[in-house]
């Protein structure tokens, strides 16, 4: 059945476009930049880490670090420090993570020297990582 009701033109002859075409190209637009908005904030970004190790770096024998989100350990990371070669007071770590709130759960082992028994230290700590570039965390361990 082809409906014969003439369509309303503009005065130049060309007809007049239906209010759902005029709608369709800023609803496309709006979508578009809403989802460029969600990606942006859920898109992994490197992190930058700073284990301050602080007076304990020469007897430092190894540290483990692990980033906890969700009740999930995300990225588990660790590393040893031979006998006779002190660690650095400050190690540099670079990582990529999802924005989003982590627990930071660190221990830090340390050897006997002179007087001082070997001990652990834990260190636990909440962070938030943010969806901007170009982060910087230090974790004190003293």
């Amino acid at each position: 059945m082809a409906d014969d009701t003439p369509k309303e033109e503009k005065p130049s002859g060309i007809p007049k476009r239906s209010w759902r075409r005029r709608l369709a190209f800023p609803v496309i637009i709006l979508g578009a930049v809403g989802m460029m908005a969600y990606y942006s904030r859920t898109k992994p970004v490197e992190v930058t880490v700073i284990y301050d190790l602080g007076d304990h770096a020469p007897r430092a024998s190894s540290l483990t670090v692990s980033f906890v989100r969700d009740g999930e350990v995300v990225h588990p990371v660790s590393w040893t420090f031979p006998v006779g070669a002190a660690a650095q007071r400050r190690h540099r770590h670079k990582l990529t993570l999802k924005p989003g709130i982590y627990t930071v759960r660190a221990r830090l082992s340390l050897r006997a020297s002179g007087s001082r028994t070997a001990e652990v230290r834990k260190v636990q700590r909440r962070v938030e990582i943010a969806s901007s570039k170009d982060q910087r965390l230090t974790l004190r361990l003293r």
